[in-house]
């Protein structure tokens, strides 16, 4: 047993060293050469044999052979040099959901995490972000292989063409694509000011509503309640038959008031679950637990002309000189050619040449020289507009500011509670029966119009009073608070 294992060994280690002398004595190889057995050798058991192979496979000079290492050489090269980093995932931006309103700040913060026109500019934001990962990527490579095969005859060229551009367009793109995305953020910002102002708005309107209904209902009580008196009566005079059909057109007239109020409140509720994305099928918005309190200390506001401006408003003034800028410098950059780089190896039967190749466009005849003048246009324009911009705004502030106090004091100089006082002692007379018809009639009249006068009054106010905190920029702290 030892001895055949022996022989074996001694068999193995004779054939190795006449492979080792082989291997070494392989000279230049012909392009005919045949690189399969020293192909087969690189999975041999021993590492010298395995040296000397791809040693040996470095000589071949076969043309096909040849171009199959510069193929796989140069698809290595130019993916480690051009490979982009792995980009994180896309982030899933969440549907809006429906949650019970047990308050007016839960009502807001629901429509400003799942209002659908928010959660449309959010993805849009979004795709600009990824937009401009795509602008900021190298362009692919591109390979042109020619050749001549006949039975001992082999011609051709192959080249690996990188395009590079020049004047870093690439990196402008992405930047006027950015600056975009910075547009849509203060849209977004927009839009939920304005969300804000409009809810807090709408909010008030409903209070004012219940209170304008119960008004209403304690009018047509009373004059319910006079024409059963006239009803019980055997016989009307001319006057109470008139008196009687003055109260059938007012009870008609506040019936319809009512109706039109109902519905507004309907048109209210309807807004608001549009606003939170709420579906067909949900729940209804309880309105006495969203209703606000009624303001009692009307929150002051500062007259200043150099108050700071954070708002989207002013946001914007500075991002459309942002935009108009990157959008100059694409320009600027767009002027230069884009290069085309890369290996060549152009070869016949007997000798191979390697070089690089390189191609561009010379500009010459089109230097993009109208589109420059343009987009410098416009930038200067934009630049020249920012103050005008900006003293409009500041303008408008103050007239908000200053119509918001005109209204507060005089809405904090009206007595309510007397006015109040005073309509239930009429009440009072009314029962009794010593107040003339006349009377009754337009005081029932005024006291119901001066509470829709109040309202509109305060509706103004406070719509003023919010569009001021957007100007600011301070209006989504308020809402915190």
């Amino acid at each position: 047993m030892k001895d055949s294992l022996m022989m074996e060994k001694n068999a193995i280690s004779y054939a190795n060293n006449n492979l080792y002398k082989l291997l070494n004595k392989l000279g230049k190889l012909r392009n005919s050469f045949d690189e399969t057995p020293l192909l087969s050798l690189l999975k041999h058991p021993s590492d010298k044999v395995r040296y000397l192979a791809v040693k040996n496979l470095a000589k071949v000079s076969k043309i096909s052979f040849i171009l199959k290492k510069i193929f796989l050489f140069s698809i290595i090269i130019f993916s480690t040099i051009f490979s982009n980093s792995t980009s994180k995932p896309i982030r899933n931006i969440p549907h809006y959901k429906h949650a019970k309103i047990n308050s007016p700040s839960m009502l807001i913060e629901q429509t400003l995490n799942n209002n659908p026109d928010v959660i449309e500019l959010e993805k849009e934001m979004e795709i600009l972000k990824l937009s401009s990962k795509t602008a900021k990527a190298f362009p692919n490579p591109e390979v042109e292989l020619e050749g001549v095969f006949a039975s001992e005859v082999e011609t051709g060229e192959f080249s690996l063409l990188q395009p590079i551009d020049i004047g870093g367009k690439r990196k402008k793109r992405a930047t006027v694509i950015l600056a975009n995305a910075a547009q849509s953020k203060i849209q977004l910002m927009a839009k939920k000011e304005n969300l804000v102002i409009e809810t807090m708005a709408d909010l008030h309107r409903l209070r004012q509503i219940g209170v304008e209904i119960e008004l209403i209902k304690e009018s047509a009580s009373s004059f319910m309640g006079i024409k059963t008196r006239y009803k019980k009566l055997p016989k009307l005079n001319p006057e109470q038959t008139v008196s009687l059909s003055i109260i059938e057109m007012i009870l008609s007239k506040l019936s319809l008031y009512e109706t039109r109020t109902l519905g507004e409140q309907k048109q209210i509720i309807s807004d608001l679950k549009n606003r939170i994305g709420c579906a067909l099928d949900c729940e209804d918005i309880v309105i006495s637990k969203i209703s606000p309190a009624p303001i009692s200390n009307w929150p002051k506001l500062k007259v200043s002309k150099d108050a700071p401006l954070k708002g989207s408003q002013f946001m914007e003034i500075k991002k459309s000189i942002d935009l108009a800028k990157t959008q100059f410098e694409l320009t600027k950059a767009e002027t230069w050619p884009d290069l085309l780089i890369g290996p060549k190896v152009e070869y016949d039967s007997e000798n191979v040449g390697v070089g690089f190749s390189l191609s561009l466009s010379l500009p010459i005849f089109n230097l993009n020289k109208g589109e420059k003048k343009a987009k410098r246009l416009k930038l200067q324009v934009e630049k020249d507009m920012e103050n005008v911009k900006k003293t409009k705004l500041i303008r408008k502030r103050l007239t908000l500011v200053e119509k918001y106090q005109q209204l507060v004091s005089k809405i904090t100089q009206i007595n309510v509670s007397k006015i109040e006082d005073n309509h239930k002692k009429l009440h009072g007379f009314l029962k009794q029966g010593i107040l003339p018809f006349a009377l009754i009639v337009e005081a029932h009249d005024e006291y119901l119009s001066f509470y829709q006068e109040k309202h509109e009054v305060e509706l103004e106010a406070i719509t003023s009073y919010w569009s001021v905190l957007a100007i600011d920029g301070r209006i989504f702290e308020e809402i915190k608070k």
